[in-house]
This record gives C-alpha cells, structure tokens and sequence, in this order.
C-alpha cells in the first residue's frame, strides 16, 4: 500500500468519524426541540385551560345575576322543576350553564384542555353540577330522544370522581 492510499484512507474514516459525529449531534439537537416543542404543547394547552375555565367563571357570574341558583340541592332542585317547559326561560339559563360543561367536557374529552388543571379549579363545580343537574338532564334526554345531551358533561363529572378516588380524596357531597 502507498503512502497516497494510506493517506486516503486515513482521511477517509477520519470523514467518516466526523460526519458520524455531526450525525449523532443533530440527532441529539432535534430530540431537544422535539422535548421543548411538547414543553410548549402542553404549556399551551393548560393556559388554553385555564382561559376557558376563567371564561365560564365570568359566564356563570352573569347566569347567576340573571336568577340561575348556586349550586345548592334545594335551590337547584325548585329551579329545575320543569325540565320539559320550553318556554320556562329558567331553561334556556339552565342550558346555558350546561352547554359551558359540555363544551369543556369535549374538550378534555378530544384532548384540547388539560385534565390536571380542570381537576384542580373546578372538579367540585363539575360534579355538583351534573349531580343536582342529572335529573333535568334525563327529563330532558328522554322527551328530546337524545340519550347523548350533555354525556360529554356526565363523562367529565365520572372522570372527576375517579381522580378524585386517585388521590384518596372523599366523594363530592351534593349538598
């Protein structure tokens, strides 16, 4: 072998060296973004949350002024007295209410808002909400025919009790 071929080879893994290291490198700097992309993900994501929730506190502050009772077993329970009223406007707030649930309830249900941050601020409200309301609801689900009307709401309260189970905590008392 010649000192030419020598050369040649030497230089050629020494190439081969370095763009194996450039290749690792890369590999390494693209792991990075990809980990920092999914941080922003799911920044975004529970600041998504968070806005929605801070929405439907402010929507509720209103149906509240507007006559919709808090969320008491007795209140709830004279307020929501005639589930199948089409014109009680009592109803269309009541539907108001329940159309903020089930739209976060989808929401957590496609995946678009963070579990962790609806448990955290309103696992109480929601589970209140689908108990002291349930009976409207399947008044309702039965005279409409609509066995799905607000499931995305019933589907939300479940997973809010077993998160709650999760961590040891008590059941929500309907009160």
């Amino acid at each position: 072998m010649t000192s030419a071929e020598r050369w040649a080879i030497t230089l050629t893994v020494i190439g081969t060296l370095i763009n194996a290291g450039l290749f690792v490198g890369l590999l390494l700097q693209l792991r990075q973004f990809q980990r920092a992309t999914a941080d922003d993900h799911r920044r975004a994501r529970k600041e998504a949350t968070v806005d929605f929730l801070m929405a439907t506190f402010s929507n509720a502050r209103e149906l509240r002024a507007l006559g919709l009772p808090e969320l008491l077993s007795d209140d709830v329970r004279r307020y929501a007295d005639k589930p199948l009223d089409m014109n009680d406007e009592r109803n269309r707030l009541i539907r108001h209410f329940l159309n903020e649930f089930e739209s976060l309830g989808t929401g957590l249900h496609l995946d678009v808002y963070d579990a962790e941050v609806v448990y955290t601020l309103r696992n109480a409200t929601i589970v209140r909400a689908w108990g002291l309301y349930e009976p409207w609801i399947r008044a309702r689900r039965e005279f409409l025919r609509q066995p799905e009307l607000y499931a995305e709401l019933e589907r939300m309260s479940m997973r809010m009790q077993e998160m709650r189970a999760e961590r040891g905590a008590e059941p929500i008392p309907l009160v």
